[in-house]
Formats: C-alpha cells, sequence, structure tokens
C-alpha cells in the first residue's frame, strides 16, 4: 500500500532524519562522482551534523509556508517532498527524494503531482524548482510535467559555488 503522510515531527521525525540523511548523503557522492567538488569540506562539518542541524529547522516548518509529505511503500518510508512558499503566487519544490529501491515506480511522478496539487490548493500559479544538471533522476519527471529550464529564480537560495552545475525550472499555470 502506498500512502502520502503529512510530516508530524511528533511522529515522523526519526523516518524523516533518515531520508533526509540518504538523501544528502546521495547528494554529495553524485556531486563528488560528476563535478568533483566535494561538499562536506565547503560545509566545513559531516553531512550527518549538516542533517542534524537541517533538521531543527525543518521541525518547525508548518503549512503554508512549507508542507513536508513522507511517501510509506508498505509502512515503509520511501521517499520524501516538499513545497515552500516563496512569494503569494508561488511553491518552490524542493527534496523530492526516493530511496533508491523505490525508483522507477513512478512515486517521483506521485510525490510531484501530490506537492503541485497542494500548492494549488495555497493559491500558487507558479511552480519553481532546482535540479542538478548532471544525474539527477528527477529531471526527465519535471520536463514530462510540463516545466522549463528558467534563468535562476531570486528566490532561489542555493550556495554561490553550486549555481553553474544547477538548472532551474519553472511550470506556470492558469489560475481557477
Amino acid at each position: 500500500m502506498i500512502e502520502f503522510v503529512l510530516f508530524n515531527p511528533n511522529i515522523h521525525k526519526e523516518d524523516y532524519f533518515q531520508l533526509l540523511l540518504k538523501h544528502r548523503r546521495n547528494t554529495v557522492e553524485r556531486v563528488k562522482e560528476n563535478h568533483q567538488i566535494d561538499i562536506e569540506e565547503k560545509l566545513g562539518i559531516p553531512v550527518q551534523e549538516f542533517v542534524e542541524n537541517e533538521l531543527k529547522t525543518h521541525i518547525a516548518f508548518k503549512p503554508p509556508e512549507n508542507v513536508v509529505y513522507l511517501i510509506y511503500v508498505d509502512d515503509v518510508a520511501a521517499g520524501m517532498g516538499r513545497i515552500s512558499k516563496v512569494r503569494e503566487d508561488a511553491g518552490e519544490i524542493k527534496q523530492m527524494f526516493n530511496l533508491p529501491q523505490f525508483r522507477g515506480r513512478g512515486y517521483g511522478k506521485m510525490m510531484l503531482e501530490k506537492l503541485m496539487e497542494t500548492g494549488r490548493e495555497l493559491g500558487f500559479t507558479t511552480f519553481l524548482l532546482d535540479v542538478w544538471k548532471l544525474g539527477d533522476p528527477a529531471r526527465h519527471i519535471y520536463a514530462s510535467a510540463g516545466f522549463r529550464e528558467i534563468e535562476r529564480y531570486p528566490e532561489n537560495r542555493l550556495p554561490l559555488y553550486l549555481i553553474p552545475y544547477y538548472m532551474f525550472m519553472e511550470k506556470k499555470e492558469n489560475p481557477q
């Protein structure tokens, strides 16, 4: 059974931490492999410590500014995704990640649809995201959902040293 669950730190904190840690470790490995950048060196701390600090911020996330979903497959935390309000009319898709053993089953597409549905309910007509130029399995999901490449958007908060390695995408919808 597949279930999309709204993140509740009192219930899902450990599952979310483990997914976030695996997501960040995966990112560190891909960046080192594809771009020869040591993110841990740039951060100045190990990934686990970075994620522990990040989790403290994420625990405070509340709708409508930030909405986080976890995907559970047969009661196993399989993936996650977040939509964050960046303007009155715009949401940013962040941290879409599925564990490798759950990829290729359509869960990423389903998560994107869930995040965008939530965004529409919050009044967003523009959806923004950033994605690695090389080696990101989600790029095809975004393109097939109608996202198009754009210049970096002003609300994007990536560190400057990573900007050359990312592409930025947008999908505009007509207000209902």
